[in-house]
C-alpha cells in the first residue's frame, strides 16, 4: 500500500488510463461512466480530467469542465477502494483547486449523494459549501447535496 503521499503523481488523463479509470468507476459509483463516456470527455477542449498514479498504477482521478468563463462543474472524483484512507483524496482536491485557479476558474460546483458522508466531509474540508439539496436526484430515491467552492 501507500507509504507516503509523496508517492502520488497527478497527470492529465489519457486513453491509456481509461481501463483503470473505468474499473475504479465500477467499484465506486452506483451508475458508473463507461469507457466511451470518458473517451468522449477527453476529446472536449473544455473538459479537464486527471489521474492519480502510484507506482505506475492509477489509484484515483478527478474531472471537471468549464461551464462559463469562470465556473466549472466537477464530473467525477474517485479513489480506488483499496487506496482510500491514504490521503489521496486530499491530493486530488488540492490539485483540482490548483488546476481550476490556473484556468481562471473562481467557482466550482459538484453534487454528491447525501449518504456519502465521507466524501461530503472531504469536500467541506476543502471549503466546498453546501448550497442546495436536490430531492430524490439519484435513482429517484436519494437526495443530492450540491456544493460550491469559490476562491
Amino acid at each position: 500500500m501507500l507509504k507516503t503521499m509523496q508517492n502520488v503523481n497527478i497527470e492529465r488523463m489519457k486513453i491509456c488510463h481509461l481501463d483503470a479509470v473505468v474499473d475504479i468507476e465500477r467499484n465506486v459509483f452506483h451508475n458508473p461512466w463507461s469507457y466511451d463516456m470518458y473517451k468522449a470527455e477527453l476529446m472536449k477542449d473544455y473538459s479537464y480530467h486527471y489521474v492519480a498514479i502510484v507506482d505506475g498504477i492509477v489509484v484515483g482521478y478527478f474531472g471537471f469542465f468549464k461551464t462559463i468563463d469562470d465556473e466549472a462543474e466537477v464530473t467525477n472524483i474517485a479513489v480506488a477502494p483499496n487506496y482510500q484512507g491514504n490521503g489521496i483524496g486530499n491530493i486530488i482536491l488540492t490539485t483540482m483547486q490548483e488546476k481550476a485557479k490556473e484556468l481562471g476558474i473562481s467557482k466550482m460546483f459538484l453534487e454528491v449523494r447525501e449518504s456519502n458522508t465521507r466524501a461530503r466531509t472531504l469536500y467541506e474540508k476543502f471549503d466546498f459549501k453546501l448550497i442546495n439539496i436536490r430531492k430524490k436526484y439519484y435513482d429517484g430515491v436519494e437526495n443530492a447535496c450540491i456544493y460550491m467552492w469559490q476562491r
